[in-house]
């Protein structure tokens, strides 16, 4: 909760710096924007100061929200807009998700139209009972940039020898695998970088020359 707040805030201060800007160049004057933070936590002081001066934002938790409708502080919800779901995948199919569904239909009760619904997941599967979950039967429109993954893998050997060598290394790393049925000690991670513990080192330079040179009579 205190890490979506900071997350928050981080996030306006520099539209705001540049919506100040323009309401200065235009004449007009410096909108302020806000931030409450509602939960299990939040002191009794500062429970009360929302109820009279409600926030722009508010940052809260689907149990907060139910406690919000049932007292009278459901009353400074009624200028709401817009409602962030941050993370919906973790609530939906839950009963959790169910009671904070009931929460939302009880806000829009409140309000003079509903509020407009916002999803938020980059985890999310099946998109489809996702956005049925989060619109309640409702139109709703799907945002979902394609994110296929490229790899762009390259060998880079600075001395041919280099290559020699690098090829001994794993071919002795390979057989020492099967040798003791152990799992490889080298692998490709997803940043295209490789890594070689110094076990599979000690082995690939037991497998050279005694001279150090390569079979072609280049030293290493």
């Amino acid at each position: 909760m205190k890490a979506l707040a900071v997350d928050v805030e981080r996030n306006l201060r520099s539209p705001l710096v540049g919506i100040g800007h323009a309401a200065s160049r235009l004449g007009f004057p410096m909108p302020e924007v806000n931030v409450a933070i509602r939960s299990g936590d939040t002191s009794a002081a500062d429970r009360r100061l929302f109820a009279r001066r409600p926030s722009d934002v508010l940052i809260t938790t689907p149990e907060s929200l139910f406690l919000i409708l049932t007292s009278k502080a459901r009353e400074s919800l009624s200028g709401l807009e817009t409602v962030i779901l941050d993370e919906i995948h973790a609530v939906a199919g839950t009963k959790r998700g169910a009671h904070l569904m009931l929460s939302l239909e009880r806000l829009d009760a409140l309000l003079d139209k509903p509020a407009q619904r916002v999803g938020l997941s980059a985890t999310v599967r099946p998109v489809e009972e996702i956005s049925r979950f989060l619109s309640g039967g409702r139109p709703v429109t799907v945002v979902q940039p394609s994110s296929t993954k490229k790899w762009d893998l390259q060998v880079v050997v600075p001395i041919p020898t280099c290559l020699h060598w690098a090829r001994q290394l794993q071919t002795a790393t390979e057989r020492q695998t099967v040798r003791s049925h152990a799992p490889p000690s080298g692998h490709m991670s997803r940043n295209a970088s490789s890594t070689w513990s110094p076990t599979s080192l000690d082995v690939g330079l037991r497998q050279l020359p005694a001279s150090g040179r390569a079979p072609d009579g280049s030293s290493q």
